[in-house]
């Protein structure tokens, strides 16, 4: 199991754009960007017109080490 920590952008078709965080979890890793907005987009129905665009696709292998990341 992969625990993968993803940051996005959603830019509306009015030039309004709002960004965000999710984590997932993957049996194999992170599958291809395509797989990951088609998710977002789905969790988040608000943005299914919107242009998605991912900034940073991280993996980790433990829950444990996704939740430390970034702490100092």
């Amino acid at each position: 199991m992969k625990y993968c920590l993803v940051s996005w952008t959603a830019n509306y078709p009015d030039g309004r754009s709002f960004s965000g965080n999710a984590t997932m979890t993957f049996e194999q890793g992170l599958p291809p960007t395509e797989a990951i907005v088609k998710i977002i987009k789905t969790n988040n129905p608000n943005l299914k017109n919107c242009k998605i665009t991912l900034q940073d696709k991280l993996e980790f292998d433990s829950q444990r080490e996704l939740d430390t990341y970034g702490r100092v």
